[in-house]
Formats: C-alpha cells, sequence, structure tokens
C-alpha cells in the first residue's frame, strides 16, 4: 500500500468550533471524519495520513512543537502528584542527630551520677559513720586443734 498525505482537510464544527479532519476519495467514493490526529483512511490500495500541522490542530497546539492544553494539564497533574509524593515521604533515620542525642543523654547521665556521688560523700563527711562496738577478739583459727 502507497502512502499519501495531504488529502485531509480540517474543519471546524458550527457549534463548538472544535477542529476535525475529513477525507474523501474521488475514485471510490468512500470518506471519512475523525478528530483522531493518528488516524488513517485505507482506500484503493492508498493510505492516506495527516500531515504533522494538521496533527498539530486537531490536537489545539497554537505552533508545531508547543503543548496541548491537555498536554499542560497533564504536566501540571504530574508537578502536583510529584509535590505530593514528596511531602508525603517518610523522614529518614538521621544516624548523626540520634548519636548526638545519645552522646547528650550520656553527659546528662554522667553529671547527675557525679552530682549524687559528691552529695553523698559529703553526707558521710558532715555525719560521720556512727560508731560501733568492736567485735570481741578470738583465737585465731588452728585447724589442728580440737575445739571440745
Amino acid at each position: 500500500m502507497a502512502t499519501r498525505v495531504g488529502n485531509w482537510k480540517i474543519k471546524f464544527t458550527v457549534s463548538t468550533g472544535e477542529a476535525y479532519a475529513a477525507v474523501e476519495c474521488p475514485s471510490c467514493r468512500q470518506s471519512m471524519q475523525t478528530t483522531d490526529p493518528r488516524e488513517k483512511f485505507r482506500h484503493c490500495g492508498i493510505v492516506d495520513c495527516l500531515t504533522h500541522e494538521q496533527q498539530d490542530i486537531l490536537l489545539g497546539r497554537s505552533a508545531p512543537g508547543d503543548a496541548t492544553p491537555a498536554e499542560v494539564i497533564a504536566a501540571q497533574n504530574m508537578q502536583a502528584a510529584e509535590v505530593a509524593r514528596n511531602v508525603a515521604k517518610p523522614v529518614y533515620w538521621d544516624s548523626k542527630k540520634a548519636a548526638e542525642a545519645e552522646v547528650a543523654g550520656m553527659q546528662r547521665d554522667a553529671l547527675e551520677a557525679a552530682t549524687h556521688k559528691i552529695a553523698c560523700e559529703d553526707y558521710h563527711y558532715r555525719v560521720g559513720t556512727p560508731s560501733q562496738p568492736r567485735p570481741q577478739t578470738q583465737e585465731p583459727y588452728d585447724p589442728f586443734t580440737k575445739n571440745t
């Protein structure tokens, strides 16, 4: 099948002004109307295709290579979805901050322990230990002596 370009005519609807493409074959009297820019019209062993400019007009592009309104909306939706994905990401474990917090906790605990130790030593110096009676002296233990 041979491919032919340029038989399509771009027309606009009266009510909405929407663009559509129409093609007609004078030899076989077949015709077709479409809004799909990738549509192909097969007839008489020939395939008729839209030109790039006609495809742009059907897509609603103001100039060749510009984004269509639907493509602009899709790009905005993708950007909004990307922002939403980034906001919803969990906070990753920060080992440096965790280590710093652990070191600070250990220093606080060490300071409390040192303060308590100093307070205890101060108490013992001020109050002293109560005197206790001395134990009675005993004979040293001799394993070879039998106690009776």
